[in-house]
């Protein structure tokens, strides 16, 4: 498990090995020629030079395995229902397409997600307690080398030979959480990535209540979730119902909203570059104090990323001039602020470069009376932007290439989690098919860079930190890893300007 990752997740201490005429069980040396690989196989943690190409491909092939698998269990299971000759056949079926890879609920409504149904709605889900890695009891117990873990015991600690494993990798990642909890230019960034924002969610409850912001537009499912769409504050929204920026921040002091949503001179020359919500918050002259960062993190991504990996897909659309055709997937928080991806617009206007953002969501997400997707009117800063919503799963149900706007330019998926649900398995095949730009997003660096080992060695390489990622830090129940929403980018099929 050290080397390859495994569609199937486990619990405890478990033996994983392949037939052969050598002894499994023994020992295995990770050192080669004095190089010790750790199980990330990051560049400066191990030479890239001398590590084996089997092992940097052992992941997708692992994940090219499950996805064999799955496909021969949907096909078992629709031909034990036709023997059956039972009514509720396609029910069954619905029920195997919504199955998770993985239920262990780590506190993070969003950190699984994707276009598919949880395995379990959220009344079913474990309390959002600091939980023991082993036995998975409460406990506040972190493992002492590196921090990273909760343990119940001394004795859980023992056990968990799979932990003793990683636990020098964790180490790193552990010892990064200072610099990734600075965001000099936000004044209340201190206490929103302090220590009790990383066990529970109440201290982040009652600082949005301090504001009065707490279940109030745009930020009614901050805290309380999405769940796949089935959390109680996800059931009320109606992603058809359109806000202003002034609507959806709700902001009693009207100064902290700066001139987010307000549309550049005609005559603006192309934005200076934005490499931190310092240089954001100044140029949309949004004061210090404004909490306006924690929401406007997702539009901020999409824009950081497209800058810095989209570059040729943007000259090849400002030479035909035509829009930037961008799908976005997995899509669930999302939908209760697409008003404010208009940001997106504004910030690309100055260069002279339209987006076509085509969100792609489960049919049961969206009102009944428009299941099969919708699209904003053209209030745009220019016609040629838009914004679409279509249901359905990607690349499965759905054709990219004629279902979702048109053949996209870009891949967008903000706080992914690849490994968490079976489905995206349809977008990675997309994306190796086709070629396509694909940019992700995760949580932590761990997640992600076991997510971006799916593209291989180049993939896994792009894993970098996120400068417009949530200046919050959230709880990971099992975990003690640096976590925030679109912490982490990694990118498939990333092309250079030639």
């Amino acid at each position: 498990m050290m080397c390859g990752l495994h569609a199937t997740k486990f619990y405890g201490p478990v033996y994983i090995g392949k037939v052969a005429r050598v002894d499994t069980t023994r020992n295995v040396d990770f050192t080669v020629n004095d190089v010790h690989f750790e199980p990330d196989l990051r560049r400066g943690f191990s030479d890239p030079e001398v590590t084996p190409e089997w092992l940097y491909e052992a992941a997708r092939i692992n994940y090219s395995y499950a996805g064999s698998l799955s496909t021969f269990r949907e096909v078992m299971n629709r031909q034990d229902d036709d023997s059956d000759d039972s009514d509720d056949s396609d029910d069954s079926d619905e029920n195997d397409e919504n199955e998770t890879e993985d239920d262990t609920y780590d506190g993070n409504d969003n950190d699984k997600k994707d276009n598919q149904a949880p395995q379990q709605p959220p009344s079913a889900q474990p309390t959002k307690k600091t939980l023991c890695l082993q036995c998975r009891n409460p406990s506040n117990f972190l493992c002492s080398h590196c921090s990273g873990v909760y343990f119940c015991s001394a004795s859980c600690k023992a056990s968990s030979w799979s932990h003793f494993c990683l636990c020098p990798t964790w180490k790193k990642y552990t010892a990064r959480r200072a610099p990734l909890s600075s965001f000099p230019s936000l004044d209340f960034s201190p206490l929103t990535t302090s220590s009790p924002f990383t066990t529970s969610d109440q201290p982040y409850r009652d600082f949005l209540k301090s504001l009065k912001l707490y279940r109030r537009g745009w930020w009614s499912v901050e805290l309380d979730g999405w769940a796949g769409g089935l959390s109680g504050s996800a059931k009320d929204v109606d992603c058809t119902i359109r806000s202003t920026f002034s609507e959806g921040f709700c902001f009693e002091n009207e100064e902290d909203l700066g001139d987010i949503g307000k549309p550049f001179p005609s005559s603006s020359p192309p934005l200076p570059p934005l490499n931190s919500w310092g240089d954001y918050y100044a140029l949309r002259n949004i004061p210090p104090t404004s909490p306006a960062a924690l929401l406007l993190h997702f539009p901020l991504t999409m824009y950081e990323g497209l800058m810095k990996y989209a570059e040729p897909q943007r000259e090849v659309s400002k030479m035909l001039n035509k829009p930037l055709n961008i799908h976005i997937v997995g899509v669930e928080k999302e939908l209760n602020f697409l008003d404010m991806f208009k940001e997106l617009f504004l910030l690309f206007s100055p260069s002279n470069l339209a987006l076509n953002l085509t969100f792609v969501v489960r049919g049961d997400m969206l009102p009944a009376r428009c299941r099969s997707g919708f699209t904003f009117p053209h209030d745009t800063p220019t016609t040629k932007n838009s914004i679409t919503v279509v249901s359905g799963t990607y690349n499965d149900s759905l054709d990219p290439n004629f279902d979702c706007g048109g053949k996209p330019d870009v891949v967008f998926a903000m706080n992914a989690g690849i490994y968490a649900y079976e489905s995206w398995r349809f977008v990675v095949e997309y994306l190796e098919k086709s070629g396509c730009l694909g940019i992700f997003t995760d949580y932590n660096e761990y997640s992600g860079l076991n997510c971006a080992s799916l593209g291989g060695r180049k993939c896994r390489d792009s894993l970098s930190v996120n400068p417009f990622r949530q200046p919050l830090a959230l709880p990971v129940y099992s975990m003690n890893l640096p976590q925030f929403a679109n912490g982490f980018f990694y990118v498939f099929n990333e092309q250079d300007m030639e």
